[in-house]
């Protein structure tokens, strides 16, 4: 068993690895432990970035206590440089909530619960749209050594959570 590993609703191990991280965030991979384990999660949707508009519904979860959930709206959306490796340009999502707090990696959903921005900062009401996230995972998924010319409309739209 590596040093991570993941349990389950179902009760059962899986191993963990870490595709990327910062001081704040990681992006994991889980794997189950053995052949004869299976791993049945849910499939988490990405929203499309452009259909974003002001004073759209939001669900903001997360939150100090890491238990929050307050709905809200996107009060503004800016455009900004995110630097990951190399900077692009991408949406960040200011969000009117009550939430108390924020944690990174905490995400912000829209009501059909697609992933709408996740909180890269800490930075309570800020997010950085689905778009940088995509962008990762496709990165992530690359194989060694390849060419990496992707564009977040090129990325694939779930993400196994």
């Amino acid at each position: 068993v590596g040093e991570l590993v993941a349990l389950t609703p179902d009760g059962v191990l899986h191993e963990v690895s870490v595709v990327q991280s910062d001081d704040t965030l990681a992006l994991i991979q889980i794997e189950p432990l053995t052949e004869d384990d299976t791993l049945a999660l849910s499939t988490a949707t990405f929203a499309d970035e452009n259909a974003l508009r002001l004073g759209q519904t939001v669900i903001a979860l997360g939150g100090e206590d890491r238990t929050s959930v307050s709905m809200g709206i996107i009060a503004s959306l800016i455009e900004g440089d995110v630097v990951e490796g190399e900077t692009t340009t991408s949406k960040l999502l200011s969000v009117q909530t009550n939430i108390a707090g924020s944690i990174p990696g905490s995400p912000l959903v829209n009501i059909f619960g697609e992933i709408v921005g996740i909180d890269l900062e800490g930075t309570p009401g800020l997010y950085t749209a689905s778009s940088v996230v995509k962008s990762v995972i496709a990165v992530s998924q690359s194989p060694a050594g390849e060419e990496l010319g992707e564009t977040a409309e090129d990325t694939p739209e779930t993400l196994e959570s």
